[in-house]
């Protein structure tokens, strides 16, 4: 099965944001065992994420998708409030959470 470009680029752009904050993230083998892909972005911080017609929309929304989609696993999405902390969560793609490699530099 080919993939079309714009799907791989989803794929590869979202996969770049999920490596680029791996704080509270959980091993890929944990998301499939339990069938669901945690995201956590901001609820207001268009045109990256936030609310369209009550809905969840935005191009890290659709990254988030890619990826739930391409591990054929569910989408958990929850919009936060910026000032929100990311610790409440189990995943964020801000990069704004404190990681273990990060939690002792000063």
């Amino acid at each position: 099965m080919t993939l079309s470009l714009r799907r791989r680029s989803l794929l590869l752009a979202a996969s770049l944001l999920l490596a680029a904050s791996p704080a509270l993230s959980r091993p890929l083998d944990a998301v499939r065992a339990d069938g669901t892909l945690r995201v956590a972005l901001y609820e207001d911080n268009f045109p990256f994420s936030g609310l369209k017609d009550g809905k969840p929309a935005g191009i890290e929304v659709d990254l988030a998708q890619a990826v739930a989609d391409a591990l054929k696993v569910k989408l958990d999405l929850r919009l936060v409030d910026a000032g929100r902390t990311p610790m409440a969560t189990s995943a964020s793609l801000s990069g704004a959470a404190i990681s273990p490699g990060r939690r002792f530099r000063t």
